[in-house]
């Protein structure tokens, strides 16, 4: 039961993570997403966040945010944060950036910018 319980706690950090750097990378000019996607580095000074309902994740419901979120999952899942920042498309402003290393960067800028 206590395994259960912390499988369900990482999956839900895992997620709650992944939409944190969704809306993050959705809020990035072209230039700053092609120098993430080229060299792993987040733009500094970091773009202030996108207010509240600016991002099309934003008016989605939460059962197809988890789809989105396991569809990623499935396709980055196993990768290090070089090679999956690497894959960032530019195209589309969506990559993923939800590995540990790169979430946890993200999330303590993020906070650190916030405060």
């Amino acid at each position: 039961m206590l395994n259960a319980r912390i499988t369900r706690l990482e999956r839900d950090k895992r997620y709650r993570d992944w939409l944190l750097c969704e809306r993050f990378l959705e809020g990035l000019r072209h230039q700053q997403l092609e120098v993430y996607a080229l060299h792993g580095q987040l733009p500094k000074p970091l773009p202030e966040p996108l207010p509240p309902g600016a991002s099309r994740l934003d008016g989605m419901d939460r059962k197809d945010l988890i789809r989105m979120w396991e569809a990623d999952e499935r396709k980055f899942g196993n990768r290090t944060r070089k090679s999956s920042a690497s894959t960032v498309s530019t195209d589309t402003g969506r990559g993923n950036c939800a590995t540990n290393d790169a979430a946890s960067k993200l999330r303590a800028e993020l906070v650190t910018k916030s405060e």
